[in-house]
């Protein structure tokens, strides 16, 4: 009896169930009765308008959901009733613009969505308003053209250029008081052709040769009164040839030869010119 007893419950569950799901206004409240969330269910699902909030009753987030997914206009708050984030979605991806803040209402970034996906302009900024970057996408991938950073006195930080997600063109960084820091240029991704870094008195600090990403031809590095501090030679990625340092009053500190990236000797120098070690292979 006890067995039938308990196949007849079970089958009546069975029966029940699907009679018995999450539908219609649901209202959560935290333990001292503040509400918690209010919102609504069509079997289980979550479906309507729903509102979040903090245990102080102001509101967390305010939205709407289409079968479980996010769908319409979202907006997310801080703790103090300001807009944290401001957004759409369609069938729970975020779509269209998008506008993230921080706490004192500036705004922090500015996007654009489609179906998910980074699409079209992306500006981020300081808290002071100043703008931070600049780029663009298509389809989440880094789109042709400039991309461009500041420092937060609105003074060129970066401007780099892309082609289809990779680096092409010419890179620039800059020192804050607007003096380049360093040009180099891409090609594909690779680094290929001249590469300069200065001081930031102007006065250049070093130039470099990329060939398909490989360092060849004649790489010179300078002391801050443009005399030379060192000479390299490269053919595709090794050294090759004499390369030499120098004191700052021109005279060679130190020789070396290279064949194939080896060394096969080196000559060290006093300031004086006199030998100080002789290392031959």
């Amino acid at each position: 009896m006890k067995k039938i007893a308990f196949l007849l419950v079970f089958w009546a569950i069975l029966l029940i169930a699907p009679w018995c799901k999450k539908s219609g206004k649901v209202v959560e409240h935290y333990d001292d009765w503040q509400v918690k969330y209010d919102g609504k269910y069509v079997n289980w699902k979550k479906d309507g308008k729903r509102i979040e909030y903090y245990d102080d009753w102001q509101v967390k987030y305010d939205g709407s959901y289409v079968k479980w997914k996010k769908d319409g206009k979202w907006v997310e708050y801080y703790d103090n009733w300001q807009v944290k984030y401001d957004g759409n979605y369609v069938n729970w991806k975020e779509d269209g613009r998008g506008i993230r803040y921080y706490d004192n209402w500036q705004i922090e970034e500015e996007v654009n969505y489609k179906d998910w996906e980074l699409n079209g302009k992306w500006v981020g900024y300081y808290e002071n308003w100043q703008i931070y970057a600049e780029w663009n996408f298509k389809d989440w991938v880094q789109e042709d053209g400039k991309w461009v950073e500041y420092y937060e006195d609105w003074k060129i930080k970066y401007e780099w250029n892309y082609k289809g997600w990779k680096k092409d063109g010419k890179w620039v960084e800059y020192y804050e008081k607007w003096q380049v820091k360093y040009e180099e240029n891409y090609k594909d991704w690779k680094e290929d052709g001249k590469w300069i870094e200065y001081y930031e008195d102007w006065n250049i600090g070093a130039e470099k040769i990329y060939i398909d990403w490989k360092e060849n031809g004649k790489w010179v590095g300078y002391f801050h009164d443009w005399q030379v501090s060192w000479e390299e030679n490269y053919v595709n990625w090794k050294k090759e040839g004499k390369c030499v340092k120098y004191y700052q009053n021109w005279k060679v500190a130190l020789e070396s030869n290279y064949k194939d990236w080896k060394e096969y000797e080196k000559f060290e120098y006093y300031e004086d010119w006199t030998l100080k070690e002789d290392m031959r292979s």
